[in-house]
């Protein structure tokens, strides 16, 4: 068995993440299944747990001509990184409400380490398209019950899967 010393420096999973990362960007699967089935050309971008701005570089390199990042624990390393990759951004550092729904956007990316339940109490077709990362088996269930289509999950008892609205959203 091999072990691996991390230095002190890197002792947090995000550090560790940015560290070995390309620069920012999205891991593969994240990519597939962030990525619409429509064009996001001249379009809005809700980015919902926009995290250290990695979703809003690959929307921005998809052509959205705006993304509105909601991040309320990594806004500095975020706002950073929008400035360095000179993407079309507004930043709101505050968690996610209902209210921010009403911001005009074309769709929505929501990553929220399990706050995505707050959408249940929203009818899928009064939504924009949208993808979410889902974080537990029983809120997996609860958006697949209410029409969210499973796009990926990592396995029938895991909580972790990519689920969309595509099929109900508002167009």
């Amino acid at each position: 068995m091999k072990l691996i010393t991390v230095h002190p420096r890197y002792w947090s999973l995000d550090s560790i993440y940015r560290k070995f990362v390309s620069d920012i960007g999205l891991l593969e699967g994240e990519k597939k299944y962030y990525k619409p089935p429509f064009s996001l050309a001249g379009k809005i971008v809700l980015d919902v747990g926009a995290y250290i701005g990695d979703s809003a570089k690959f929307f921005w390199e998809l052509g959205a001509k705006k993304i509105v990042c909601i991040e309320p624990l990594y806004f500095d390393q975020l706002r950073k990184n929008i400035v360095k990759y000179k993407i079309n951004a507004e930043t709101i550092p505050e968690k996610f409400r209902l209210e921010h729904l009403k911001i005009s956007h074309d769709f929505m990316k929501m990553d929220i380490e399990g706050w995505e339940e707050i959408l249940l109490s929203v009818n899928p077709k009064d939504l924009m398209p949208s993808v979410l990362e889902i974080h537990s088996q029983p809120l997996k269930e609860r958006f697949k019950e209410r029409g969210w289509e499973i796009m990926w999950e990592a396995d029938k008892h895991g909580g972790n899967a990519y689920i969309n609205n595509y099929s109900r959203a508002r167009s």
